[in-house]
């Protein structure tokens, strides 16, 4: 798909259109890590 041909609005306004196609959210709680250990806050 050409973001030229659709335009900058389509996802907004599909999204909006067909409201039960929108993935579930799942909650995930954002854990900081460098290198792959967690950092203490």
């Amino acid at each position: 798909m050409d973001g030229a041909y659709f335009g900058t609005t389509f996802p907004h306004l599909f999204l909006l259109t067909y409201q039960h196609l929108q993935p579930n959210r799942t909650k995930h709680n954002y854990v900081p890590r460098i290198f792959g250990f967690k950092v203490r806050l």
